[in-house]
């Protein structure tokens, strides 16, 4: 890409490369513009942004103009050749320090050197778009926004993890007495045995009948998000994965509710309780039990981000499966944009088309599209299998439409064959399960109870703690000039440091953990700032404050788990409080748990009460509706991402690219949303249009153009009208559509003007020039111009005039200097 031309001025007196910003800041000045777009977004105090685009440099200017907000950080990344164009226009000379500007191949650099990473610890990092980058009228503002997108999400992944799991703390709580069983339990116990991890993408159903056919020869193992479509085509896994805490996993989960007692539930610590506590079979969890350290509960199976199947994927290697099949691990749209397999709410509301994308080969040699937490999602799959080569274990995917990852091959479901008898694998997992009697459950129970306690009650003596450090801190700054009789309130405060650091150290690392992003937001992020006395004592009090938030928010959830916990105790009772179990029931949400509880107890059900018989009859009915609503929030979100927006620009950015395969797979795409989206057409015909290009097609081209609304022949469309029309020697269309260019920008004339010249009308041509000239006549691209036109038609005369005028308006300007050069070097009779 060459970005040669002049800065523009617009009417508000703001220079603008056009190619950049076309006419964005022609209606309103930048500033108006900015304020609109970003609102609050740039002002918040403590944020690391990163923006891609400097809109010319005017967004730039804006952001060096606001006030700083305390602590905040701007790292610009915009292309090579508008950064050489600013540095040419002295436009970031002596930028503060506290912005600074790079390009796409070196922003994690320059990232890094700039403290991000304490900001990504909290959190704190905000990715804005430029009015450029949303444009994207340059493609390579596309491309920009997936590198970085893929690039950040990675970095981010692994930066947040070091941080433990603070997130999943609670649900981890409310799931600690359903955590009984160790995913431990398995491990190496599958050595020699082939197992196939079924997950949601399309390929899905390409192997469902083979799956079937060999059930008894191969371990099944099911990502909970595909239970609807395995209840639907009677296909039972022997083992469902799931490892979301979120209560949107429920909606597209919860059918695995509807699973025989006999198939493994394993799950993380941490998975949503909708599920984990309303399962009636037998279950098994990954990582630790408690979020606190305890003697021994390190020892377990670990899981592995970012999605669910590589959690399966790793379980499955720690097991000691030889032999790993992948169906439905596609981690890339199918040839007709569809991600999921059928029977999911993304394949029944249809393809996602709008939401960049990279670009990826599958097994088959074809290139498709692929989201970027798929990208995140391959290279962590890629490095399990890499690993489970080192002990003989193979991985292989049985899809050719699955995107080609490193260390695992594409084999077909066609060229196995199993010569071992049938086995019950469903028996084989459950063997590994120890089976606990009802006191053996009670005093697990009871064991949990009073770590929980115990723990509770470290948590309250922390609280008072912090308490007293945060005022000695608040005396110790107290009076200035007194420091000697201020000093025994340091040695107060580190006297409790030291308490909290030997005493309570086990609680006192549970509690930031807990409450991490508190006590990182009392770390100073503008280590060059001097250390006063008041920034010394805000943060001791950001430190105390944190953990007395933390320990306020942390009896809270531990006075709950308690009660939950005492609940448990109460449904192993032989004559329970049944108002105890149904109160907690109904407070979790978890209706489903009665009928399960009916199920496995021995209490005698004629004792019921008529009101007790209700309610379980009541919590039956609701349940039993719950799990056959499909109406859910992740139905309403997958409606929402499933629209149009976005695919006009993404049309325009594939063919400028020149990717044709892409470009086809969206066409196929929009064919199929035409069935119920009217605009799609539109953007078919307009895909069509771009692709026929492409193949050199022109006829076809402007055929497909023809059939667009004429409100639909933008700019972009007009640029690629005018260029068929030469190739096919239509000078008229060519003319209309540099005409109308010429009307959207001053940049399209010489283009205009030369075509002018072409059909005879260069008086015509000169007066296009004269009339934009009188409107604004210190436009050096239009003096420029005019200079040009007059040399290529040997009037240089005219052209040194013109040329001359322009370097009065901007003495330092390239264009303007190179022709007079070549004027002045003609010989003297020309």
């Amino acid at each position: 890409m060459h970005i040669n031309d002049s800065f523009l001025t617009s009417q508000f007196g703001e220079e603008y490369l056009y190619l950049i910003n076309r006419n964005a800041f022609e209606k309103q000045p930048s500033h108006a513009i900015f304020e609109n777009l970003y609102d609050e977004k740039l002002h918040t105090e403590e944020r690391f942004y990163i923006i891609l685009g400097t809109d010319s440099g005017l967004l730039l200017d804006h952001v060096v103009q606001l006030e700083k907000p305390v602590d905040t950080r701007y790292l610009f990344i915009e292309l090579p050749e508008v950064i050489e164009r600013l540095e040419h226009k002295n436009k970031l000379d002596e930028l503060p320090e506290y912005i600074t500007i790079t390009t796409i191949d070196k922003w994690k650099d320059s990232a890094t050197a700039f403290g991000m990473d304490l900001y990504l610890y909290k959190d704190y990092c905000q990715f804005i778009k430029s009015v450029a980058a949303i444009d994207s009228f340059v493609p390579a503002y596309n491309a920009a926004i997936l590198q970085f997108e893929q690039e950040f999400q990675s970095y981010r992944f692994i930066t947040r993890a070091t941080l433990g799991v603070s997130p999943f703390m609670s649900p981890q709580l409310m799931n600690i007495c359903e955590n009984q069983t160790p995913a431990l339990v398995f491990k190496h116990k599958f050595k020699g045995d082939t197992c196939i991890i079924l997950a949601g993408g399309p390929s899905l159903d390409e192997d469902i009948e083979w799956v079937k056919e060999h059930k008894d020869h191969i371990v099944i193992i099911a990502v909970s998000r595909i239970a609807r479509r395995l209840n639907q085509i009677g296909l039972i896994p022997h083992i469902v994965v799931s490892v979301d805490p979120y209560e949107i996993s429920y909606d597209v989960s919860k059918e695995l509710l509807l699973f025989p007692p006999n198939v493994l539930f394993l799950h993380s610590n941490s998975v949503t309780p909708f599920l984990l506590a309303q399962w009636h079979g037998k279950s098994a969890y990954l990582n630790r039990r408690y979020p606190w350290d305890e003697k021994g509960d390190e020892k377990n199976l670990k899981s592995a981000g970012p999605t669910v199947t590589n959690t399966a994927l790793k379980a499955a290697v720690d097991m000691g499966f030889s032999n790993i099949l992948l169906s439905g691990v596609d981690l890339c749209f199918s040839e007709k944009g569809v991600t999921h397999a059928s029977g999911s709410n993304e394949a029944n509301i249809g393809p996602t088309l709008g939401r960049p994308g990279t670009w990826v080969k599958t097994y088959a040699g074809k290139t498709v599209e692929t989201l970027i937490v798929f990208g995140t999602a391959g290279e962590r799959l890629s490095e399990i299998a890499e690993e489970a080569k080192k002990t003989d274990q193979a991985v292989y995917n049985l899809s050719p439409n699955a995107a080609c990852l490193p260390h695992i091959e594409h084999v077909p479901s066609s060229a196995l064959s199993f010569t071992h008898d049938k086995e019950n694998y469903a028996d084989k997992l459950l063997s590994c399960i120890p089976v606990m009697t009802t006191s053996e459950i009670q005093h697990d129970y009871n064991v949990v109870n009073t770590n929980v306690k115990r723990v509770l009650a470290d948590v309250k003596d922390i609280k008072r703690l912090a308490e007293k450090a945060l005022t000695a801190n608040e005396q110790l700054f107290k009076e200035k000039g007194n420091e000697s009789e201020n000093f025994k309130f340091k040695i107060q405060m580190d006297k409790i440091e030291k308490k909290l650091n030997t005493t309570f150290k086990r609680t006192s690392k549970f509690i930031k953990n807990f409450g991490i992003d508190k006590f990182i937001s009392s770390a100073q992020a503008n280590s060059s700032d001097e250390w006063s006395d008041d920034k010394v004592e805000k943060t001791g009090k950001l430190y105390y404050q944190a953990y007395i938030v933390t320990c306020e928010n942390l009896i809270i959830l531990l006075d709950k788990a308690l009660e939950r916990i005492n609940s448990r105790i109460e449904e192993q009772k032989p004559t329970p409080r049944l108002s105890i179990m149904f109160a907690q029931w109904e407070k979790d949400r978890i209706l489903g748990r009665a009928q399960h509880w009916l199920e496995k107890t021995h209490v005698d059900q004629s004792t019921f009460t008529s009101e007790e018989q209700s309610t379980f009859e009541r919590f039956a009915k609701i349940h039993t509706a719950d799990i056959h609503n499909v109406e859910t929030k992740h139905l309403t979100r997958t409606k929402e991402e499933a629209s149009l927006d976005g695919v006009r620009r993404k049309v325009i950015t594939l063919f400028h690219q020149k990717n044709i395969d892409a470009l086809t797979t969206l066409i196929n795409s929009l064919k199929i949303s035409m069935e119920t989206e009217e605009q799609a057409k539109v953007l078919y015909n307009l895909g069509l249009a771009y692709s026929s290009i492409l193949t050199e097609s022109y006829q076809d081209a402007l055929y497909y153009f023809e059939q667009l609304p004429p409100e639909q022949i933008e700019e972009d469309e007009l640029q690629q009208l005018a260029g068929i029309a030469y190739k096919l020697k239509d000078y008229g269309l060519a003319k209309a559509c540099l005409q109308e260019l010429s009307v959207l920008s001053i940049t399209y004339l010489p283009q205009f003007t030369k075509l002018l010249r072409l059909l005879g009308d260069e008086k015509i041509a000169l007066n296009y020039f004269h009339q934009c000239i009188e409107q604004d006549p210190k436009n050096v691209f239009l003096w420029n111009g005019l200079g040009e036109f007059y040399f290529n038609g040997k009037a240089y005369d005219s052209a040194k005039i013109a040329f001359e005028t322009a370097l009065s308006n901007a003495p330092d300007d390239k264009r303007a200097k190179e022709f007079l050069q070549k004027l002045n070097a003609l010989p003297s009779n020309t």
